[in-house]
This record gives C-alpha cells, sequence and structure tokens, in this order.
C-alpha cells in the first residue's frame, strides 16, 4: 500500500517502513484470504469436507463470500470477518469466524470457529452500527476542517504585507496523509528546510537535531521539511530527522532564500523570522535565543 504523493519512491526506498493494513484493505482482500486458506484444507477442490457436531455426518461445503460488514480491526494488521458457506444442495448455510493477518508478505488466516447464524447476525448488525459511527465521524471531521480552513483563511489575511509559507499540503516521513505545510499548533513554529543534495544542510544535520531537541524541551514545535531532489534521495535524508519530516520532493514549499532554511512563523503561515546558510549550531540554546528569537 503506497503513498499516494509519494508511490514511485516508497517502492525505490527499500527500507522505509511498511504502512499498516486498514480497513479497507481487510474489506478488499478478505474474500481472495479466507478462499486460499478453504482451497489448501480442501485440496484444492474448494468443497471442505467439515464433521457436524454432534454427529457421524460429513458436511460438503462450499466457500460463498466474507460479509463485508462483519470485517472489525483486532489490532495491528489483524482483523476479523465472518464468511458464509453453502451446503452440497445448495441451499443450506453455514456461517464461520475468520481471524486474518495481513502483517508481513505472505496475508493469512490466523484461526477460524464455526458460528451459528444468530452469531452472523449479530456481527453484521454490529458492523452496520459501526460504519453508521464511521460515517458521523467523517462528517463531523469534514464540517472541522472547513472551519479549521476558513480560520487559516483568516489569519493569512490578516498578515497583509507579511511573508507567508506556501499554502500548500506535504505529507509526512510517518502519515499517508498530507498535512497543512502553513500549520502551527503553537504561538510559534519553526520549520527547518533542507535538500539532500545541499553540503551546508550536511554539515548542520547534527545541530538540526540537536535544536529539535531543545525546542522540544521548551515547547516550540519544530519540523524538518526535505525537498527540491527525486524521491529516493528525499526519503533517506528524511529518516534522519524522524516521521514528522515534510516531504517536499516536487519543491512546493521550498524557500527563496535557499538551504538550509530557518523559518519561524505563526499558524496560517506568517513568517515572524528567516534565517538561510550554515550556522554554528553548537549551542542549540544560544542558536535559538540569538539567532531565532526563540526561549
Amino acid at each position: 500500500m503506497a503513498h499516494p504523493a509519494l508511490t514511485i519512491f516508497l517502492a525505490l526506498w527499500t527500507a522505509a517502513p511498511a504502512s499498516a493494513a486498514t480497513l479497507e484493505d481487510a474489506k478488499d482482500n478478505a474474500d481472495n484470504i479466507v478462499q486460499t486458506y478453504v482451497a489448501q484444507l480442501s485440496g484444492g477442490s474448494g468443497a471442505w469436507e467439515v464433521q457436524q457436531r454432534g454427529t457421524n455426518k460429513t458436511l460438503r461445503l462450499t466457500f460463498q463470500s466474507v460479509d463485508k460488514k462483519t470485517v472489525t480491526a483486532l489490532g495491528a494488521d489483524r482483523f476479523k470477518v465472518y464468511a458464509v458457506f453453502s451446503g452440497e444442495d445448495g441451499q443450506s448455510r453455514s456461517y464461520g469466524e475468520f481471524d486474518i493477518d495481513l502483517g508481513g508478505a505472505d496475508w493469512k488466516v490466523d484461526k477460524m470457529r464455526w458460528v451459528n447464524r444468530r452469531d452472523m447476525d449479530a456481527a453484521v448488525k454490529a458492523g452496520e452500527a459501526s460504519a453508521k459511527k464511521d460515517v458521523a465521524q467523517r462528517q463531523a471531521a469534514q464540517v472541522k476542517a472547513r472551519e479549521r480552513k476558513a480560520e487559516t483563511a483568516a489569519k493569512r489575511r490578516a498578515a497583509g504585507s507579511a511573508e507567508l509559507l506556501a499554502e500548500v499540503d506535504l505529507p509526512t516521513l510517518g502519515s499517508e496523509d498530507a498535512s497543512p505545510y502553513y500549520s502551527c499548533a503553537a504561538q510559534r513554529c519553526v520549520d527547518v528546510y533542507v535538500a539532500p543534495w545541499c553540503p551546508h544542510c550536511k554539515n548542520v544535520t547534527p545541530g538540526i537535531l540537536k535544536l529539535k531537541e531543545y525546542l522540544k524541551s521548551v515547547g516550540v514545535p519544530m519540523r524538518v521539511t526535505v525537498g527540491m531532489d527525486s524521491e529516493g534521495p528525499v526519503l533517506e535524508y528524511a529518516s534522519t530527522f524522524g516521521k514528522d519530516t515534510m516531504l517536499d520532493p516536487g519543491g512546493k514549499a521550498k524557500p527563496a532564500t535557499g538551504v538550509p532554511n530557518f523559518c519561524v512563523y505563526e499558524d496560517g503561515g506568517k513568517v515572524v523570522k528567516r534565517l538561510a546558510g550554515e550556522s554554528d549550531m553548537s549551542d542549540p540554546k544560544l542558536f535559538a535565543q540569538n539567532e531565532l528569537g526563540l526561549p
């Protein structure tokens, strides 16, 4: 499952951590996983011979489908699904509960048990309730996003002639969701923009890491943005700075004054102070105070 903005270089950079499987992944693939499991147990015939509980009767069951309404998350990359089987007469139905694992290269069934119609109906009902809750949460998130967008637009208008950060959304190394580049959750934030090909950026990399740690201790959010290069080098360099590093291979947010570039800004993107070039960062506290005007 590739990052929507970085499909190509996730494939190129094999050291990148794999994204966790989503509920949609499970819904899309549950049929194939369960069908493969049944085929293995039935010797490839697809007719699964099962001893009926409490009798000597053997049932020959054929897998029909997983009811997607029943798919629920159990934990990291693990999901529970309920499947329907038909009997030899084509009319009778049996039901199975499966725990499937979507972690690693081989997706598989971890365990399975037979359930009755009542259990199946309960799973469907619970799934429908969960789906309604998800819709309500998405709608609430959309309303919040619209409010946030309007608030940001007002702040950018209020900035007047002041310099503004680019009004773009960028992905991070640790998330598939793009975030506003100009967003700040505190009174002031710091963005450090670097590029993989920049020798001055590489020279101050240890200082950037120290600065990030120091600013965290005094409550000033700081992030690093890596960009202005092809996807592979961007990802590789970004891994130096952590999962919150923003990725800008296309240079949509590149600073006009060169890199490395240190920017203090307010929510909405109003630039308070900008410093470009290599500096003495041996003491992160002094650098923050003297060069960036921060605590």
